[in-house]
């Protein structure tokens, strides 16, 4: 069992992109990553989120347990590997932090 990033302030690149990571590798469940980043997504006022590539992950992992039917899921591995690319492609255009 890991341990997710805290939820009291934002989440940095390095720990987001492990998050969606441990999605993939199947460390942690859909509704455990969906858990962890619907946290900056409903607490915006008080939990900004400033990096809008984080943001943008972010918002995708708050998706992650979405489901067509019960126990079928919306979005599956490839679609996670997708997101990764898109936020290391990101990372690549806006390399700070």
């Amino acid at each position: 069992m890991v341990t997710l990033p805290p939820k009291d302030r934002e989440p940095t690149r390095s720990e987001t992109r492990q998050v969606l990571i441990w999605l993939i590798d199947g460390t942690i469940t859909p509704e455990a990553a969906d858990e962890w980043a619907v946290n900056w997504i409903i607490n915006d006022d008080y939990l900004e989120v400033k990096d809008l590539v984080v943001w943008n992950l972010l918002t995708h992992l708050n998706g992650a347990d979405l489901q067509n039917a019960p126990g079928e899921y919306l979005h599956n591995t490839e679609n996670y590997k997708q997101w990764l690319r898109e936020f290391d492609e990101q990372i690549n255009k806006d390399p700070h932090i």
